[in-house]
């Protein structure tokens, strides 16, 4: 199975586990941005992969360093400051709450060897029928052989 997919599995655990008033109640998780629709007030996608493909013992190929940004997203409802800060702030607090569950079990459930957080970059853009989102993204790193990669995963 894809280290991407081990990470999306182990978002949608927590997705689910997710309680009433906390920040990843009731968000959505797109596997990448082709699946954001304009009905997604919040939600997570994660991009594309770049990873390191080797053999492991037996013969086995698997995915090394796999490198992908996960992306938390708020739909912004209007133009008001006010408004588009409330919605960085959620977004924030999801990518917030995403991180900790990470480095709470790096190993994402036992479903890869380890997963290494990089750095987090906000910003507002345009995900789905140019609608403006507060989104935040966050680099990792899946399978990581310890070695030292190119910013922004480092």
């Amino acid at each position: 199975m894809s280290q991407k997919k081990h990470l999306y599995d182990f978002l949608n655990d927590l997705i689910t586990a997710a309680a009433p008033a906390t920040p990843l109640h009731g968000v959505k998780l797109r596997f990448d941005h082709f699946d954001i629709t304009k009905e997604d007030d919040a939600g997570i996608h994660l991009s594309n992969v770049i990873s390191d493909p080797r053999l492991k013992s037996g013969g086995i190929a698997d995915e090394y360093d796999a490198r992908l940004i996960v992306v938390t997203y708020v739909r912004v409802a209007g133009p008001q400051r006010e408004t588009r800060l409330d919605e960085y702030e959620r977004s924030n607090g999801m990518m917030r709450a995403v991180v900790a569950a990470i480095l709470a079990d790096e190993g994402l459930g036992g479903r890869t060897c380890n997963t290494r957080v990089g750095k987090q970059v906000d910003d507002f853009e345009s995900l789905a029928a140019g609608q403006m989102h507060a989104i935040n993204n966050l680099y990792v790193v899946l399978n990581s052989t310890g070695r030292q990669l190119e910013a922004p995963f480092d």
